[in-house]
């Protein structure tokens, strides 16, 4: 079962400023990345498993997948000139359809 960093944290009784100690960051950086304002990098990922002793996938999804379905869903009720706009934007090829 994948846990989010704060159920590892609250796991083992360490409050964000104790996690942010021993991953060598900010107390305010360990409570953007639970409340999912910033994503975590591979290398914080290792260095957060290795915190836990557990494995990266235990403890964060490293494909934007989270991301990507949020914007999927948010452009996909706008008009069709408005999609197309929003994937060029973004770089992501148009093929027809949605």
């Amino acid at each position: 079962m994948k846990r989010t960093i704060r159920e590892w944290r609250a796991r083992f009784g360490f409050s964000q400023h104790e996690l942010a100690q021993r991953l060598g960051i900010t107390q305010q950086y360990v409570s953007h990345i639970e409340n999912g304002r910033y994503q975590v990098s591979k290398a914080m990922a290792k260095d957060v498993a290795n915190v836990f002793g557990c494995q990266v996938s235990d403890v964060v999804e490293l494909s934007n997948t989270r991301p990507m379905a949020r914007i999927a869903a948010a452009i996909s009720s706008l008009p069709e000139y408005r999609y197309k706009q929003v994937l060029q934007i973004l770089e992501i090829p148009y093929y027809g359809g949605r």
